[in-house]
This record gives structure tokens, C-alpha cells and sequence, in this order.
């Protein structure tokens, strides 16, 4: 079975889901507002992923990094 992308957070949406919803809104026709977010969302989601340095982890390592971070910056 195949998992629900839209109910997730777009935090946990891998970067082929990512890359797929940016692409597949530029040949949709009519979008209402809730598509247009979920596509600025990816976007800004995707370039987030691309300035940290991201691109090829899962969402579950770039959540174990982040934590990393932050317990060395309070240690810091």
C-alpha cells in the first residue's frame, strides 16, 4: 500500500515527493488555494533541504541531525 503524502507533514515528505508535487502543480490548469500552499510549502521545504545540505537524507536522518545540532549547540 502505498503511503498518503498529503496527510503528512511536508517535513516528512521524501525529496522525490518533494520534487514531484513542485513539478506536477506547473501542469495543473485550475488550483484552488490549499494546492498552491502545499506547493510553496515543497518548495520552500526543497530549498531549506538544499542550503543545509540535505538533499540525499531521509526526512527521519535530517530530524536525527537537527537534533544533533542542537544538543551540540547547548553544549557549546
Amino acid at each position: 500500500m502505498a503511503r498518503n503524502y498529503y496527510l503528512l507533514e511536508i517535513e516528512k515528505w521524501t525529496m522525490e515527493e518533494l520534487q514531484s508535487e513542485v513539478d506536477g502543480y506547473k501542469q495543473l490548469g485550475g488550483v484552488g488555494v490549499k494546492d498552491t500552499l502545499r506547493k510553496n510549502g515543497a518548495e520552500d521545504e526543497l530549498n531549506w533541504r538544499n542550503e543545509k545540505g540535505y538533499y540525499d537524507l531521509t526526512p527521519e536522518e535530517i530530524q536525527e541531525e537537527e537534533v544533533n545540532q542542537q544538543a551540540s549547540e547547548q553544549k557549546g
